[in-house]
């Protein structure tokens, strides 16, 4: 009789990879916002 297979590595694997995408992703939104921040300033500046 075989025990139980050892998947600790794939769940660990699983988890970082998650959170990387998570991390990159959240990097990537703060980016577009400070970017749409710098367009609305210099959409404001234009209009007067």
């Amino acid at each position: 009789m075989q025990g139980t297979i050892d998947t600790s590595g794939y769940m660990i694997s699983g988890y970082t990879i998650f959170f990387s995408v998570s991390i990159i992703y959240l990097i990537s939104l703060v980016a577009r916002w400070k970017n749409l921040m710098r367009d609305l300033e210099t959409l404001e500046e234009m209009e007067e």
